[in-house]
């Protein structure tokens, strides 16, 4: 057998960056949920912790993780190709303290019986979906020889009932690939336009399963972005699994000694949203939390899971919940004209109370978007705790504010050699939309030519004429472009509009943000 054991290797996986795997993100959710995880006063992540990422793919978590927390961070992924891009960006940043493998997770099960580290958090995204039943315990064993009592467990899969209607697809999409000759990627083009013609015959089984004419679509839509690699990821991978949580549950139990804490997703915390009147009161005459948790999956028709874990936990009561939240800071990190009053839920689109975010929103972007403690807004707005609180989680859900850390001079000194080598990248050609805030402990997404504003700014160029002219300079030698409203622009008159445009808009509403964050 080859070395990828049946893992699709062709083309590297997209870029992407998980901000429910950012410490402060995972002690936020465990905090709301009722669980102790260290800092007493506060939601917060300690010095020096220990982190691993299982399958790190091109390494933008745990890079940007690494560069903006003070701690010990490890990481593998056995595709070689994704360990070296993730090693190129690592470059300064994080570099002293993250260490990056291109093992197999049998490998470095070995390695670490050998070395015996112990971590505060282990995490893998989607991968426990994508490989076969021997490498899932393989990543179990990990778990359980190396997580530390009180440690965290992030794992994301794909799941029932959500993925029902198209599991049956996806088994056609691998039986075409594996009869069909010419590159991978090559024939995801051919695999379409054969489930096109199959779904015009009018089958039995596709007549009732209308969902697969929009899963069609779907797929379609990503052969036109960079997202085609995700569709040989997730439809032509020979290995391929999808799980109930209840039985995700049972092996975590039984293989690693975690207990299920919650899920990743804040507003996961909030039932209202989700589910409605009627189900709510059904749910209550279920007692066992596993039960009526898998029972959630069916009212949103779950098909992907972001599960929390903890080794041994200790809990804290609905008070020090609130006196935890109430001493955390949380910032902006998007301008206020980006609020929607909407959020779309399960149960459709929700209205949201324009009094209350009008002033938690007039808060947070008071004295330059400077972080603002839970109980200065509290105490401001007079808004109770418990609806706060759920304003406070959907802005987060929004991405318009995260919760903060305060800056130390290392972790500062990370984010800046970080995004240094990433802004080089992007003056040369398009690299990660992903930028390291040692104020948030997390990636911020920032489009390429904003991020070469950035760069033009720190590097003195502080007018609109400076900046725009430095933009203009860099990209017209090599031909680059700018695409608006799904319309690549190719005049020279239309990009330098563009370009104008994006740096009035840097410097009126992004640079205090960026400046707050630690990023400009």
């Amino acid at each position: 057998m080859s070395w990828s054991a049946g893992y699709f290797t062709e083309e590297e996986y997209i870029d992407g960056y998980v901000v429910e795997m950012s410490p402060m993100l995972l002690n936020l959710n465990l905090t709301i949920a009722g669980f102790d995880v260290g800092l007493r006063h506060k939601v917060g992540v300690e010095d020096g912790i220990r982190y691993l990422e299982l399958g790190f793919g091109r390494g933008t978590s745990i890079n940007i993780h690494a560069a903006t927390y003070d701690g010990q961070f490890v990481g593998t992924d056995f595709n070689p190709s994704h360990a070296f891009m993730a090693r190129s960006n690592m470059r300064g940043g994080g570099g002293n303290n993250v260490v990056l493998y291109d093992e197999s997770f049998d490998e470095l099960l070995a390695r670490f019986a050998d070395e015996k580290p112990q971590f505060d958090y282990i995490v893998f995204h989607g991968i426990f979906t994508w490989v076969n039943r021997a490498i899932q315990d393989t990543m179990l064993r990990i778990i359980r020889q190396t997580l530390k009592p009180g440690g965290v467990v992030y794992n994301s899969y794909n799941c029932y009932p959500g993925w029902s209607p198209k599991a049956p697809a996806r088994h056609l999409f691998k039986l075409f690939s594996e009869h069909s000759s010419g590159s991978m990627l090559d024939k995801i083009p051919n695999m379409l336009n054969f489930f096109e013609a199959f779904l015009k015959t009018e089958s039995a089984y596709m007549k009732t399963t209308p969902q697969n004419q929009k899963l069609l679509e779907e797929l379609k839509k990503f052969t036109t972005t960079d997202k085609t690699s995700y569709i040989a990821h997730e439809y032509l991978n020979a290995a391929w699994d999808c799980f109930w949580y209840s039985d995700i549950v049972a092996r975590m139990e039984n293989m690693t000694k975690c207990n299920y804490a919650c899920n990743a997703k804040i507003l996961e915390h909030y039932e209202d949203l989700n589910i409605s009147p009627e189900g709510l009161t059904f749910l209550k005459s279920i007692k066992n939390k596993i039960f009526r948790e898998q029972l959630k999956d069916f009212y949103v028709n779950r098909q992907f899971r972001t599960d929390i874990y903890q080794k041994g936990h200790a809990s804290l009561n609905p008070l020090e919940v609130s006196q935890k939240i109430l001493n955390t800071e949380f910032v902006m990190i998007k301008p206020l004209n980006e609020f929607k009053n909407k959020i779309g839920t399960p149960r459709g689109e929700a209205e949201l109370a324009k009094e209350i975010y009008d002033k938690v929103l007039d808060i947070l972007t008071q004295k330059s978007f400077a972080p603002k403690v839970v109980r200065e807004i509290f105490e401001a707005t007079q808004i109770p705790f418990p609806q706060l609180l759920n304003a406070l989680s959907i802005l987060v859900a929004q991405g318009m504010c995260l919760p903060c850390q305060k800056i130390s001079t290392k972790v500062k000194k990370q984010a800046d050699a970080y995004n240094r080598n990433l802004f080089e990248q992007q003056m040369f050609r398009s690299s990660s939309v992903f930028v390291a805030s040692p104020l948030t402990g997390s990636g911020i997404v920032i489009p390429e030519t904003m991020q070469l504003l950035i760069k033009g700014y720190i590097e003195n160029r502080k007018t609109q004429k400076e900046l725009s002219q430095y933009i203009w300079d860099i990209y017209k030698p090599q031909g680059r472009k700018h695409v608006k409203d799904g319309k690549v622009l190719n005049e020279d008159s239309e990009n330098i509009a563009e370009i104008d445009k994006m740096t009035q808009d840097f410097l009126n509403n992004r640079l205090p943000i960026f400046k707050q964050l630690g990023i400009c």
